[in-house]
């Protein structure tokens, strides 16, 4: 590259002149130039490093067929592309807002197609802005972009590029504008017809009305018995003491005679005064008074049991001795096994525990 007085420069033996100054940072420098026929170019002075990013940028684009402003020569330090004429994509979106979004359908085909290629493809542009775009006339041509990333599914590229152009794009429209709507809308054209990334939800689970299932025959028998119970216990709580059934002021429930004393029945229970006058002279309830006293019952219903079956009461046994006469001394004394000392009582020669024997001398231990 060589640079002359007349702000020229030589590229491949051909004379550039320096029109206008497009773009500069602290690694760059982009120009606009011409050469001696008036075809015009865009001139980009950089590092060498970013010469090679833009020739791999330029490949990708070819490879992938998406339109691009091409490389057309190429140093150690600058990079010559072809000079697109149109409007740039941010003047394009201004003048798109202005006309309320629905017009301009050529210009929209022609952008949802560039970027639906690429989705399609598997391929990720990225750092794309508005100004990095613009519209031909006939199709949108990317003059300027970030690196590409290529393999990726297709259906993930869409959201990603839907999501990207929605937000880094859109903020740019008014949010009380029609065409921030319209925009969404013409965005989710963007791989439309792709195959879902993920797949339908299933539909819910419904389970199936219950059937009446036949009883197993003892099933039936015993919810047989149980009705007939509940029936029969309806039946005698609704007798008429006329009529001849059990009534429940003498103390009678079928042939079974009930004490009505306040102290053996259960807490929850009541008994009227005139029953408990009439059980006081009741001649089976003092023969089972004693009885029902030492053998621990304390509901009514255990009352009930004892007055049906007598032989039911527990009878009072002796407490097995902890200590039996095989165990003890004949003699005496200790006892090895239990460590416990025994004596002879002198007037009985019984065999006790300690030397006072309970027989002769009752009251005293």
């Amino acid at each position: 590259m060589k640079k002359s007085k007349a702000k020229q420069v030589l590229v491949e033996g051909r004379a550039l002149t320096v029109l206008e100054e497009l773009d500069s940072g602290s690694d760059k420098r982009v120009y606009l130039m011409r050469d001696d026929v008036g075809q015009r170019y865009v001139y980009k002075y950089c590092k060498k490093s970013t010469v090679k990013k833009e020739l791999a940028r330029a490949a990708a684009m070819v490879r992938l067929g998406l339109p691009h402003a091409r490389v057309l020569a190429s140093g150690t330090d600058y990079i010559v592309r072809e000079w697109i004429e149109g409007t740039r994509g941010d003047v394009w979106l201004k003048t798109w807002e202005s006309l309320d979004g629905p017009t301009m359908g050529a210009a929209i085909d022609s952008l949802v197609e560039l970027f639906d290629m690429a989705a399609r493809q598997g391929a990720y542009i990225g750092k794309i802005d508005l100004e990095d775009i613009i519209y031909s006339g006939q199709e949108w041509v990317i003059i300027d972009s970030g690196s590409i990333t290529e393999n990726e599914l297709p259906q993930d590229v869409a959201e990603r590029y839907f999501w990207k152009l929605f937000t880094r794009w859109g903020e740019r429209l008014k949010p009380s504008s029609k065409a921030r709507l319209h925009w969404a809308q013409i965005l989710q054209r963007i791989g439309v017809d792709l195959p879902p990334l993920l797949p339908p939800l299933p539909a819910p689970f419904v389970p199936e009305p219950k059937k009446d299932v036949p009883l197993p025959p003892f099933v039936k028998r015993e919810k047989k018995a149980k009705d007939d119970d509940e029936d029969d216990e309806d039946d005698d709580e609704g007798e008429d003491p006329a009529d001849g059934g059990a009534s429940d002021s003498s103390g009678d429930v079928g042939g079974v005679t009930e004490p009505d004393s306040k102290e053996h029945l259960h807490p929850d229970e009541e008994v009227d005064e005139e029953d408990e006058d009439e059980s006081e002279d009741d001649p089976i309830y003092k023969t089972m008074e004693d009885p029902y006293a030492t053998s621990g019952l304390r509901s009514s219903s255990d009352v009930a049991t004892t007055v049906q079956n007598p032989s039911a009461i527990p009878v009072a046994r002796p407490m097995p001795d902890p200590f039996p006469p095989q165990t003890r001394p004949v003699a005496g004394g200790m006892d090895p096994r239990t460590r416990m000392m025994y004596a002879r009582c002198p007037k009985c020669g019984k065999m006790n525990l300690g030397a006072v024997c309970p027989t002769c001398e009752p009251g005293v231990g």
